[in-house]
């Protein structure tokens, strides 16, 4: 018997002496008792997953019976060790000590400049966020793999719980975070802008971003778990999706052009699962095509059902078009 995660109930499966998977049980199924009451009545042993890659212990002969996620989480965190234990091998702990400290310090510095960066005005606002995103992304290359975007250390000042732990460098993201809050998701709501062309340059910026760390997987003669590299590649394109407008703005040097149109309807509401925000939008007629522009919420007040709306259309050098809606003469 096999528990293989930490979470309640816990998940448990068993396991033949083969080492084949027999069937999976959970702690709250109806009939997790019977089974409990044969095991013990049997001596069959349970082993925790979870603990044996804790204590280093061998699991690789329980790995063919562990269901495919699980399978895959291990071996992420067997290569995880093994990268760790070769870093150690190679590097001194005091040289590790004055790197945390240079990454706690980098840490604390981003963090107020995650929230200046939001009274800044002009080209100066939409730079901040991009120069503080991006120090990260190649401080994450630089280190990496020794560094984690997300270890358990959100904060800077967090100390590690062993030796070991000290090799695993976590990446300031706090900063990054503040960023994302103060700045990125007020230009995201400021701007509109088609969604193919919003994922064609996010997917574009994502090659940019991965070029970096290619030269740098080549020049190491790295070889990581595929997991591993397929989450940088998850990164690289979630960060080219938030950085996609404030470019694009940053490399706009031509006048808006400007455009008044008819108010067809207007809808307001609140959506998202988790994170629930307020909508404003307002349907237009243009080219024939009714358009859906989302608004402020003290446009939204302003503009009537018949009034108009002041809609000021934008091009960068990059032929990435985008546009913003404001109240006009009502």
């Amino acid at each position: 018997m096999a528990r293989t995660q930490n979470t309640e109930p816990s998940h448990y499966i068993l396991i033949s002496k083969s080492r084949k998977r027999i069937c999976e049980i959970k702690e709250d199924d109806k009939n997790f008792e019977k089974v409990q009451m044969l095991l013990e009545t049997y001596a069959i042993p349970t082993l925790d997953i979870a603990a044996l890659l804790t204590d280093g212990d061998d699991v690789f002969r329980y790995l063919p019976a562990l269901p495919f996620l699980t399978k895959c989480s291990c071996l992420f965190e067997l290569h995880a060790q093994t990268t760790l234990e070769q870093f150690r091998g190679s590097v001194s702990l005091d040289t590790i000590k004055k790197v945390r400290k240079r990454l706690r310090i980098l840490g604390w510095l981003l963090i107020p400049a995650g929230i200046f960066s939001s009274f800044l005005e002009g080209k100066l606002y939409f730079l901040a966020p991009v120069l503080i995103l991006v120090t990260l992304w190649f401080v994450y290359i630089h280190f990496y793999p020794y560094i984690y975007l997300l270890q358990g250390h959100l904060l800077p000042y967090e100390k590690p719980d062993s030796e070991l732990d000290y090799y695993i460098l976590p990446l300031p993201v706090m900063g990054g975070f503040f960023t994302l809050f103060f700045s990125i998701n007020y230009i995201y709501y400021l701007f509109m802008c088609s969604d193919w062309q919003l994922y064609l340059y996010a997917c574009f910026f994502a090659v940019l971003l991965l070029l970096p760390f290619a030269v740098h997987q080549h020049k190491k003669q790295l070889k990581q778990h595929w997991m591993r590299t397929v989450s940088v590649v998850l990164s690289a394109l979630i960060l080219g999706i938030v950085l996609v407008l404030p470019v694009n703005r940053i490399l706009t040097f031509t006048p808006a052009s400007t455009e008044y149109l008819i108010v067809l309807e207007k809808e307001s509401g609140k959506s998202g699962y988790r994170v629930v925000y307020d909508y404003y939008y307002v349907y237009v007629e243009r080219q024939g095509k009714t358009e859906q522009l989302q608004v402020s919420k003290s446009d939204y007040q302003n503009i009537k059902i018949g009034g108009t709306v002041e809609v000021r259309r934008w091009e960068s050098i990059l032929g990435f078009d985008y546009w913003a809606a404001v109240a006009g003469d009502s």
